[in-house]
């Protein structure tokens, strides 16, 4: 309510006004740690990932006490690391208002180095002609000793890496 005021008085009181106060803005709070899990993908690669946390603007990755790398991302990737060594990591929630405690250990072990693979041996080739209800009527077979640790094969033909042809390995054979 307001009056106006002069020499010659008060005026009549004016309508009333009401407003209601809002509550106070949350306080905010220091985000939680989060749960890390540590992946070795290759024998120099660690991948750290974790669920978003509430609050958190940002995450710190530290190794021992050193701060590896501040990301706004879930996800790390961690290179540079030596063959078949255990790495642990630790990561913290950043806001507002401050750090959380650091996770848990979060640890892998790099894999190892991959071998060198030795060329494949007793390489054969036979040729079948007038094939039946084939295309080019004639196949051509080409065979090799297995290759310990390999995981697939690349046959060239004329130098050049066959791609464009029906190939089928089995066992050193395509």
């Amino acid at each position: 309510v307001v009056k106006a005021v002069n020499e010659a008085g008060e005026s009549e009181a004016s309508n009333v006004a009401k407003a209601t106060t809002l509550a106070p803005a949350p306080t905010p709070v220091v985000p939680a740690a989060p749960v890390v899990a540590a992946e070795a993908t290759s024998d120099t690669t660690i991948v750290l990932t974790w669920a978003a946390v509430d609050g958190a603007t940002s995450y710190n990755i530290y190794s021992a006490d050193t701060l590896v790398a501040n990301v706004t991302e879930t996800t790390y990737t961690v290179t540079a690391l030596t063959a078949e060594t255990q790495y642990c990591f630790n990561v913290t929630a950043v806001g507002a208002k401050g750090e959380s405690a650091k996770s848990e250990d979060a640890c892998a072990t790099t894999l190892a180095t991959p071998a060198e693979l030795a060329a494949p041996t007793n390489l054969r080739a036979t040729i079948r002609q007038d094939v039946p209800d084939y295309d080019y009527k004639f196949e051509i077979t080409v065979a090799w000793d297995a290759v310990e640790g390999a995981k697939g094969y690349d046959v060239y033909v004329n130098t050049e890496k066959a791609q464009d042809f029906q190939m089928g390995y089995t066992n050193g054979t395509a």
